[in-house]
């Protein structure tokens, strides 16, 4: 009976039967100040939980973008305004990777973010 009652309850969890908090809590490493160099200068991430969501911030040339972004494992998604991958964040190790981009961001393909070492990036 135990060992059925543990089969049902990870058959649940997988189909997303679990609590939603618990599912959409972005992993604690993902959050925090990223610092990376991009082809025009430094760049800045701030990642911040909202909701179910991440707000991602991107400073970089003296200007800042905020982004709504979803979680999927250790991928950030940032859509498009017509739905698509406008640019995906993949944690990796201690590193955080740009692994997609499209339109205006497509510069950033394959760029990566270490995070912030006391609590600020090189100027």
């Amino acid at each position: 009976m135990k060992a059925f009652l543990t089969s049902t309850a990870v058959v649940l969890l997988a189909l997303g039967c679990g609590t939603p908090a618990l599912a959409a809590e972005p992993p604690a490493a993902m959050l925090g100040l990223w610092c990376g160099q991009i082809p025009l200068g430094r760049a800045a991430l701030q990642i911040e939980p909202s909701g179910d969501k991440l707000k991602i911030q991107l400073r970089a040339l003296g200007r800042a973008k905020d982004y709504e972004a979803t979680l999927q494992g250790d991928v950030a998604t940032v859509p498009t305004s017509k739905g698509d991958v406008g640019m995906a964040l993949q944690l990796e190790g201690n590193k955080l990777r740009i692994v997609e981009t499209r339109d205006s961001l497509a510069m950033l393909q394959g760029e990566s973010f270490t995070r912030a070492a006391g609590g600020s990036c090189p100027a």
